[in-house]
């Protein structure tokens, strides 16, 4: 910690990427996943995104995010549309990658909750802000 900073890491949505051999070999292609914790207790929502990391050691992502909903529970991924079966499909190794992560994903919502200020909540800082303008404004002298 520099100067009494204090840094948090604010990882529960935070991308990861998968790669289809492990360790890693020096030109790969893998699968950026993000997850999106919008869903059931049971059910992520996780972005694919195709990535491609060069010999010098970048990373870089291609094509637009496809949304598979990923249950918690089986770890199973169920394609909703055409597109999203035919990228699950051509990367049949993308299945057990999540299966192997499954413990970590499992525990990404419970960090996200634990990572959001308490005052942040559905509707209740649209109230705080506007307790804060009547206040403001009570004291204005028009």
């Amino acid at each position: 910690m520099a100067g009494g900073t204090k840094y948090r890491c604010l990882d529960a949505g935070g991308p990861f990427v998968l790669e289809e051999h492990d360790p890693p070999d020096p030109c790969a292609h893998g699968v950026a996943v993000e997850t999106r914790l919008d869903g059931s207790a049971d059910e992520l929502t996780l972005l694919l995104r195709e990535t491609h990391r060069h010999v010098d050691g970048e990373t870089h992502a291609l094509g637009d995010h496809l949304a598979v909903p990923f249950s918690l529970t089986t770890g199973e991924c169920s394609a909703r549309e055409p597109e999203t079966d035919q990228f699950l499909k051509a990367r049949p190794w993308l299945a057990a990658a999540l299966v192997r992560r499954l413990p970590y994903l499992r525990i990404r919502p419970g960090r996200r909750a634990r990572q959001e200020p308490p005052w942040i909540s559905r509707g209740a800082a649209w109230r705080r802000l506007a307790r804060w303008c009547r206040r403001r404004a009570s004291r204005v002298a028009w």
